[in-house]
């Protein structure tokens, strides 16, 4: 949520229009990802603009709701966008396609489902600490490489 200082007065379209312009200052990454529950049947699409910490949240059961009620605390596929509107609408396009649809996707880039945030977490020094863009750009030359590979 913008502090009082960034909300137009006006709201409605206004108001995502200055969100637009504020991110684009900020130089902000939104993420679409997918979280994969610990039985390997529930699939959860959601967006977020930090994903290394929405995935620690997944994965420590921060919140309740469905994505704790199913375990899904392996991320097995993201997107970035540079717009929040559009990182919306294609979370929306997600979830709106069968589950077939879905695995396919998430296929294309982790044949393996390898949780994709493995050793995100781990303890580092000050230095060398991954953080959300990073780990996101690490995780997706590590697909690269191997589809790359014989």
């Amino acid at each position: 949520m913008l502090s009082e200082a960034w909300r137009p007065r006006s709201g409605g379209q206004d108001e995502s229009k200055h969100l637009a312009f504020h991110c684009m200052r900020r130089n902000v990454w939104f993420y679409v990802y997918i979280m994969q529950s610990s039985s390997r049947r529930a699939l959860y699409i959601g967006v977020t603009s930090k994903l290394e910490k929405r995935v620690f949240e997944h994965k420590t059961g921060a919140f309740g709701g469905f994505s704790d009620k199913y375990r899904a605390h392996r991320l097995v596929y993201f997107e970035r966008y540079s717009d929040i509107r559009s990182a919306i609408d294609r979370e929306k396009q997600l979830k709106g396609w069968r589950r077939a649809k879905k695995i396919a996707l998430i296929e294309s880039l982790n044949p393996g489902w390898k949780d994709l945030s493995e050793g995100w977490f781990e303890t580092q020094g000050p230095s060398t600490r991954v953080t959300a863009g990073s780990a996101a750009t690490l995780a997706q030359d590590d697909i690269a490489k191997k589809d790359a590979s014989p």
